[in-house]
């Protein structure tokens, strides 16, 4: 249970407003679709991938 707890401060000090892995997953998600935007070419694959999932 204590080592569960420490692994879950690692993970917030690491990764700030995210809280479990789940969040992690999603903060990732914002960030590259809003990087897609700045950078077109390089993310254009992941994006048309995302797109034909949904």
């Amino acid at each position: 249970m204590a080592r569960e707890r420490e692994v879950a401060r690692a993970l917030c000090t690491r990764y700030p407003n995210t809280g479990n892995l789940t969040g992690k997953r999603r903060e990732n998600q914002v960030s590259s679709t809003i990087q897609g935007r700045k950078y077109p070419e390089r993310y254009s694959v992941d994006l048309r991938k995302r797109s034909l999932k949904d």
